[in-house]
């Protein structure tokens, strides 16, 4: 009963908010003749989303299937067949989206403040979980910009965004993470510098402790990225380069059997190139990401700790196009291609153990399969009017699935065993406010 009573305060005040921003808004419109940035304004935006998808194989995915990522591996049983051949389906609105936009002046010279409050739903069958989706303080001057708080991670690209259907937005080809961030943006005529320090919550790297995001703050140093990019409205492109530190293990056992504390760091690099262009209905993004242990961004790959603590990071391309065409009526078609190239160092050590994304353990015969590479190729149809978005994509994804092994050069390599593809259907109906 208490349960019921909070549902029903909670909708009730849902109900009551776009009633107070009109009025809000209203209020200080009267007055906006007096200042050009208002004392302090407000706004609620966001959708009521529902999604369908049908797939023919299980996948790898997350918030109840409407996350897809990669398609499993064969699991064979005694008689042969493949247990992950088979289809599902579901239907849901748990991708609901509310968002608070706050305006106010600014503060130390800055012309204009601005706040972002963005939430979502996720979770399972079993449980709802509302998430804080952004949270961060904007100042912008003639020039330049500061944020601080929680959002897209300087990887993402926000401009480049593939228009998809699934809320995957192309992962696992580009890098997804929202993270709290403190980022500087220099804005020239043409020419943009940025400039951001981060640390990991929500997406987190992955370790002998499972997914954390301890192993960066045991590392101190923020994740630091600098990127230069070039925009005249109707072409943007840059490259960007990333830094990051982690401290996988806070202690080790020595040849004594004493425990010690582990100072050792796996320090990693990434560097990203991309393009958009854009002209009357057509647009055309692109987007190149060669990077390590970019696991916290839903990209395959990782690392190696073998047995005398040493860190091995394997290499990955992650790439994605989009071809669109329309306004309306938009027809997209996306392609992606992702893999891990391997490691560049090496080691004797026979035993080891890999932390990373893109692994999956075979239970009859209690082994890991790892992607080697994988590509998806997608059709994307969405109509458009006022306050609507309802929309279908048809994708194929393809995946090769292979064994870790070492090189004669002890660098490490995955093969090429088997492939397993799959095909899937999502439809979307959302209303915008």
């Amino acid at each position: 009963l208490n349960m019921k009573r909070f549902l029903v305060l909670i909708y009730g005040i849902l109900l009551s908010l776009p009633f107070t921003a009109q009025n809000t808004t209203q209020g200080v419109t009267q007055n906006s003749s007096k200042s050009e940035i208002p004392t302090k304004t407000w706004d609620l935006y966001g959708f009521i989303r529902s999604d369908f998808f049908v797939q023919n194989r299980n996948t790898r995915a997350v918030v109840l299937d409407l996350f897809p990522l990669y398609p499993m591996p064969k699991y064979p049983n005694e008689v042969g067949d493949d247990l992950n051949n088979s289809p599902s389906a579901g239907l849901s609105s748990i991708t609901t989206r509310i968002g608070f936009k706050f305006n106010s002046a600014g503060i130390f010279g800055a012309q204009k403040y601005t706040g972002i409050i963005e939430t979502d739903f996720g979770g399972s069958s079993d449980y709802v979980l509302v998430r804080i989706r952004k949270a961060y303080s904007q100042l912008d001057w003639e020039k330049s910009r500061l944020i601080l708080g929680q959002t897209w991670h300087p990887l993402f690209i926000e401009e480049l965004m593939p228009n998809v259907v699934s809320i995957n937005t192309g992962a696992p080809f580009q890098a997804l993470n929202r993270s709290p961030q403190i980022r500087y943006n220099y804005r020239g005529q043409d020419f943009n510098l940025t400039a951001a320090a981060i640390y990991q919550v929500m997406y987190t790297s992955s370790g002998p402790r499972g997914k954390s995001n301890q192993y960066q703050k045991d590392a101190v140093i923020p994740n630091l990225f600098f990127g230069v990019e070039y925009n005249t409205g109707k072409l943007i492109t840059g490259i960007g380069g990333d830094f990051k530190a982690i401290r996988p293990e806070k202690t080790w056992i020595d040849n004594s059997n004493i425990e010690r504390i582990n100072t050792r760091l796996l320090n990693t690099y990434s560097g990203i190139a991309y393009l958009k262009f854009a002209h009357n209905r057509w647009s055309i993004i692109s987007k190149t990401l060669l990077g390590q242990n970019l696991s916290d961004h839903s990209i395959i790959g990782g690392y190696i700790i073998d047995n005398e603590h040493n860190y091995l990071s394997l290499n990955t391309l992650a790439s994605l196009a989009q071809v669109q065409y329309g306004q309306i009526h938009k027809l997209g078609l996306f392609g992606g291609y992702s893999a891990i190239l391997g490691s560049t160092a090496s080691t004797n050590e026979n035993i080891y153990n890999f932390y990373g994304f893109g692994a999956e353990l075979i239970p009859s015969s209690n082994q890991y399969q790892y992607i080697r590479d994988m590509f998806r190729v997608m059709l994307t149809y969405t109509y458009n009017p006022k306050n609507w978005r309802m929309g279908v994509e048809l994708e194929y994804n393809g995946v090769n699935w292979g064994s870790l092994n070492k090189n004669p050069s002890n660098q490490f390599r995955i093969s090429a065993d088997d492939y397993t593809a799959a095909y899937r259907m999502h439809a979307v109906i959302m209303y915008l406010f």
